[in-house]
């Protein structure tokens, strides 16, 4: 992962997709996630709001 990469994490729910995400924001990526339920949409925008809420998609 480089700078201003756009990156695609699978069920950004799990400890090792935040992980992923965080590493991510740091080199200011372009985050594409999806989502297997609401609740978890809602979680990951709360944990994460930076995420541009049109990059969580559902699965």
């Amino acid at each position: 992962m480089q700078k201003y990469d756009s990156i695609l994490i699978h069920t950004g729910y799990y400890e090792i997709d935040q992980a992923t995400i965080n590493l991510a924001l740091r080199e200011d990526c372009k985050i594409f996630t999806t989502m297997v339920t609401p609740k978890k949409h809602r979680f990951l925008k709360e944990t994460f709001p930076s995420i541009n809420e049109n990059h969580i998609e559902n699965s």
